[in-house]
């Protein structure tokens, strides 16, 4: 697992495929683990390392909890994906092989609820 200074380790990382009208650009993205900060908040960093036709940049996104700031990094980075879409006419990000990011976006709303049963 790598690890950066500024941002921890990295939590997860994927590289995916910008595909616009002049051609197809690789996207690096980076999401790192969740940190607790001295505030007593948590914050949660990621990196989108774009290509030549889209500037990469970093963020970081805090929460109260770890596991809310790394679900609001999650999702920023489909936000910013997004953007980098719309950026460039016509494109497209593939991941997988996947024509769109399905395979990528966190859905809470088809979750599997949790069981009112009480567990002994």
């Amino acid at each position: 697992m790598a690890k950066s200074k500024a941002r921890g380790h990295v939590f997860v990382e994927r590289v995916l495929t910008l595909r616009h009208t002049r051609g197809t650009s690789k996207l690096g993205l980076r999401v790192y683990r969740p940190m607790r900060m001295k505030t007593g908040e948590y914050g949660c960093a990621y990196q989108i390392s774009a290509s030549r036709i889209i500037p990469g940049h970093r963020r970081v996104i805090f929460g109260v909890d770890g596991l809310q700031a790394l679900l609001l990094a999650l999702s920023l980075v489909d936000l910013d994906l997004d953007g980098i879409v719309r950026a460039v006419k016509r494109g497209r990000i593939d991941s997988w092989g996947r024509r769109d990011l399905q395979a990528l976006r966190l859905n809470l709303a088809r979750a599997p609820r949790a069981s009112k049963r009480r567990v002994r």
